[in-house]
């Protein structure tokens, strides 16, 4: 902090879930110091989410934001409970991967695959047919709302007033 010039920091995320009982209790000091604002916690499921927001709030604190991988493609946050524990505990969720290392930014199709030799062209390239479908199917959304087919992917719900 001191060389950054920072007298707090806004948000601690802690990106590896192991052992929540052991590293969450190290955190209040911090944020009783005031030199934490917010705690996130990024790949946790949903217990681990739980029980490190347990602790914290056993001492006034608590989990601010949690961001796992969530995409159309990838809705286990949503499947677990994730989503809505977070609504229930006013706790942000910040997806990533939303497009899929670009499979579902409309970009991508049997005729234009992702580099055949990285590790998401390996992965993408052999279901582009079936994502092709899918990406024709948003890019048809995104023409209705002006918005293009990758934002279809990472924007959800449209606001009402979109929505005729």
């Amino acid at each position: 902090m001191e060389r950054m010039g920072l007298d707090y920091i806004d948000i601690y995320w802690i990106h590896n879930p192991m052992d929540v009982q052991r590293w969450t209790p190290e955190l209040v000091p911090l944020l009783k110091s005031g030199k934490v604002k917010r705690v996130g916690v990024s790949n946790h499921n949903l217990d681990e989410i739980r029980r490190a927001n347990e602790i914290l709030n056993k001492e006034g604190f608590r989990i601010s934001a949690v961001q796992n991988h969530y995409s159309l493609l990838y809705r286990s946050s949503e499947k677990a409970g994730i989503l809505d524990y977070c609504k229930q505990n006013d706790i942000s969720f910040w997806a990533y991967m939303v497009l899929e290392q670009g499979a579902l930014s409309g970009k991508y199709n049997k005729e234009n695959p992702l580099p055949a030799e990285s590790d998401r062209g390996k992965r993408y390239n052999p279901v582009l047919d079936k994502l092709e479908n899918l990406t024709n199917g948003m890019k048809a959304i995104g023409e209705k709302y002006g918005i293009s087919c990758s934002q279809v992917a990472w924007r959800g719900p449209l606001p009402k007033e979109r929505n005729r």
